[in-house]
């Protein structure tokens, strides 16, 4: 018995090897945006990167080389490394972070990575900036129809939605005159 190819292709793929980054992103800003956090950086040399975020702690855990994280926009939904939450593992330059509590201190970290889908290697130092979100807040006014200047009578309610105390006050703006 024989056994007969016609026509046969011979494909070999050489045994890619894969190391880790050497070059760290660079230019890591980050800026406090309404319940969330807007960051942006410049790649380093890995085929992609990992961020990191965590209320303020001693605690830095870094990534796992061969662990493929999810992650997730939102904190606190991605994979935890140590107290750090995955927020982004892609070949990305920016990312909005949501979910975020207002006036509490966080930091965020990346670290660059090599990956050929089988293996990843991740550096072990990477960019961290640390910032502070803003308490965020809705002021709601009440009874503002007819207000006029002068008119002893003005009354408008005002609250906001932290519980801070709202103070008004109608005065005569500039360039108003009263008669």
């Amino acid at each position: 018995s024989a056994i007969f190819f016609d026509d046969v292709t011979l494909a070999i793929y050489p045994n890619i090897t894969i190391s880790t980054p050497d070059i760290a992103s660079t230019n890591l800003e980050v800026t406090d945006i309404s319940g969330g956090a807007k960051v942006t950086l410049t790649k380093g040399n890995g085929n992609g990167r990992i961020i990191l975020i965590r209320e303020s702690s001693d605690n830095s855990a870094l990534p796992v080389n061969g662990n493929f994280y999810s992650a997730n926009s939102a904190f606190g939904e991605g994979d935890n490394v140590g107290d750090n939450w995955v927020v982004m593992r892609s070949n990305d330059e920016a990312l909005t972070i949501k979910n975020l509590a207002p006036e509490t201190e966080y930091v965020v970290s990346v670290f660059e990575y090599f990956s050929n889908g089988s293996d990843l290697f991740y550096m072990s130092t990477g960019p961290s900036k640390t910032f502070t979100t803003r308490l965020q807040q809705t002021i709601t006014f009440e009874n503002t129809e007819n207000l006029a200047v002068g008119n002893e009578n003005n009354v408008v309610t005002a609250s906001a939605s932290s519980g801070l105390e709202v103070t008004l006050e109608i005065l005569a703006g500039a360039g108003e005159t009263e008669g």
